[in-house]
């Protein structure tokens, strides 16, 4: 059986989840502390020959995500590359079948079930595009025949506009929209469609309760490149995981710390997700928190400043603006928080991305269920 895979790492954010910058790499958002969701993508698809849609500036990260795999260099295309380029580029590969996933979504697959699945399409004799769902959930995975693909794609060249990406088109307009059909496969979720679920199961890792799923990927994949964390006289920790190159001179329960993280002297962090590359000042109360990554560089001063009070106990409310996707009394701030000195954020509220420090010192607090956007 001929097939290839081609992981697209589009970039951004397609659905309206609220706290993510507008421009990112999902291949490298990190989940479980320190794994990304490209590992996510590598464990539920292991393939010989494999592919890699995205700009040039994510190689590098991507590159040291496969080395960690034991992979080889992936070859690349540019995902704004012009439509004789990726007509070029598919022609190319020698495969029949193509795997097409969308690098926005973290899953764990029951072990070989979207290559099992391949077996299935090639049974039905059926030329379209299959879509991919796990436990009755669908995601952005695709399986469909190469030649079908690029009669799908020469049809369409008429209708690109000049200067628009034709990764664009092929995910957006081909197989979002022109798929013939869903299988579903057995698998577990973890984040495909709001904040709240990407704080639940993150939390979910200091579980006793951890699903055969969940055990399955941290047995059988790859260990990040740890760098030592460093725990202070007076740091305390809790049934929480601390990872890689973070320093903890606060307290910290029922956490789950990621990598590049501080929490300086006197800071409380209780039941929250401290995303990486966040500083958390002195004397600082975070609780029921998820804070997205601080991409930043903020040398020794920290993003959130000192005398902050972030979250609370409560876990009825949810916010007023994104319900659905900030409740049970969560807390969330946004890629590249600053919050100033003494600013209270209470519980179910949302600072959004990229929000300045200036104009936050200007509010002073935000109440219970409210936004800054």
């Amino acid at each position: 059986m001929d097939f290839a895979t081609l992981f697209i790492d589009k970039g951004g954010m397609r659905k309206n989840i609220p706290g993510f910058s507008e421009s990112f790499s999902f291949a490298e958002l990190g989940f479980w502390g320190e794994y990304s969701f490209f590992d996510f993508a590598l464990y539920n698809i292991r393939t010989e020959s494999k592919y890699i849609v995205c700009e040039k500036e994510l190689r590098k990260n991507i590159n040291s995500i496969l080395q960690k795999w034991d992979e080889k260099t992936a070859d690349y295309i540019l995902y704004s590359s012009d439509f004789d380029s990726v007509n070029d580029f598919i022609n190319k590969i020698e495969e029949d079948i193509l795997i097409i996933y969308t690098i926005n979504f973290a899953a764990v697959t029951k072990e070989n079930s979207i290559i099992n699945e391949v077996e299935n399409y090639l049974k039905s004799n059926e030329k379209g595009i299959e879509k991919i769902s796990v436990d009755s959930i669908p995601v952005d995975v695709y399986i469909t025949d190469r030649q079908y693909l690029l009669k799908q794609i020469e049809s369409m060249k008429n209708r690109i506009p000049a200067g628009t990406a034709v990764f664009d088109y092929i995910t957006d307009e081909i197989l979002e929209t022109g798929f013939d059909r869903i299988a579903d496969i057995d698998g577990e979720i973890l984040f495909n469609s709001s904040a709240g679920q990407f704080f639940e199961n993150n939390i979910s890792l200091i579980s006793e309760k951890k699903s055969a799923f969940m055990e399955s990927f941290l047995r059988l994949t790859p260990p990040p490149v740890e760098k030592e964390s460093f725990i202070g006289k007076k740091g305390e920790v809790l049934n929480s995981i601390i990872s890689s190159n973070s320093r903890i001179d606060g307290y910290v329960e029922n956490s789950v710390i990621f990598s590049n993280v501080t929490v300086k002297r006197n800071a409380e962090v209780i039941n929250s997700v401290i995303m990486s590359g966040n500083q958390i000042g002195k004397n600082v109360t975070i609780e029921n928190t998820l804070i997205l990554p601080n991409y930043k560089q903020t040398g020794s001063n920290s993003n959130i400043q000192d005398k902050s009070v972030i979250g609370g106990k409560s876990r009825k409310l949810s916010n007023s603006d994104y319900p659905e996707q900030i409740n049970n009394g969560i807390t969330v701030l946004g890629m590249n928080s600053s919050i100033p000195v003494k600013f209270s954020a209470e519980s179910g509220s949302l600072i959004g991305a990229d929000i300045p420090a200036a104009r936050l010192k200007e509010i002073g607090k935000i109440k219970k269920s409210g936004s800054v956007l």
